[in-house]
């Protein structure tokens, strides 16, 4: 992508394990690529990247518990 999002989680439970992927491309047309760029000592960072500038909405949902980063793109 032309631009990039950094997203860093702290405190992670149980972060050594994590077994997922850590580098994927996720298909939409304007996310072109994530990638998991730290995993360490309850700390992951992953980087997002975009083509043209993001603009971010995050929040938290229940049942289950999880993040959510919804990318939206001027373009």
């Amino acid at each position: 992508g032309s631009a990039g999002v950094l997203i860093v989680v702290h405190s992670v439970t149980n972060w050594t394990s994590y077994g997922g992927p850590t580098s994927f491309d996720p298909g939409y047309p304007y996310m072109k690529e994530v990638q998991m760029v730290e995993n360490f000592e309850g700390y992951q960072q992953w980087a997002l990247g975009v083509q043209g500038e993001p603009a971010l909405r995050v929040m938290t949902l229940t049942n289950p518990s999880r993040l959510v980063v919804d990318v939206a793109v001027a373009g």
